[in-house]
This record gives structure tokens, sequence and C-alpha cells, in this order.
């Protein structure tokens, strides 16, 4: 398992005065819908102090939907509206990365598609 403040030294820095409480609060939030939506581990639990190994493959996306969440609260001296659609995208983007990862693990036959003759 890995502790939180693995995770929350890729946050901090862009959402000074932001206390350390509550990042790991939000951190634990996106590592649960991280967990829902690609499958590649188990949710943690709200009160839990540390995250499964398999999110440390995945650190950087996590900390995207983090700083969107952060970014998005209003009026707090970390706001920065203009920044959530990016950090949201990239969050998302390392969603569709994990769970292609968990998907193509599980395949056994090699993908591949086969062209067809144009016009037959």
């Amino acid at each position: 398992m890995a502790s939180l403040s693995e995770f929350r030294i890729d946050i901090a820095p862009d959402v000074q005065q932001c206390p350390s409480p509550f990042i790991d609060r939000q951190l634990i939030h996106v590592a649960i819908e991280f967990c829902r939506d690609t499958k590649i581990a188990e949710p943690p639990a709200l009160n839990t102090t540390e995250l499964p190994d398999a999110l440390i493959e995945y650190i950087e996306g996590i900390a995207h939907g983090v700083k969107s969440r952060l970014f998005a609260m209003p009026d707090k001296p970390w706001t920065e509206l203009s920044m959530v659609d990016y950090h949201k995208l990239r969050f998302d983007e390392a969603k569709a990365d994990a769970k292609a990862a968990y998907i193509i693990g599980e395949q056994s036959n090699p993908l591949t598609i086969e062209s067809k003759p144009f016009g037959f």
C-alpha cells in the first residue's frame, strides 16, 4: 500500500494554502472514482491512510483529478477555475489509459485488425 503523502507531494505545490487533511480527503475520493471506473484495484475506504499500490503507476493522472476538484471550489485561496477543465481532461485520460491497460491485460490473444480490400 502507498501512503497518501506519496501522492500529496504531486498536488500540494499547486494548491498552496490548502490544508493537507483536505488534500488527502479529495485524494481518497478521486482514488475511489479511479478504482471504480478502471477496475485496476479495489476502491479504498473513506477513512484510509493508504492507497492500493496499483495506483502508483497513475499517480500523475490521479493528481490531476485532485487538482481539478480543488481548483473548482469557490472562494478558496487555491481556487483557479481556468485550470479545472485542463486537469479534468488529464484525469479522464489517465482513467482511459488505466482501463485500456486492464482490458488488454485480460486478453489472451493479440489485438489485431485485418484490413479488407477496397471495393470487394
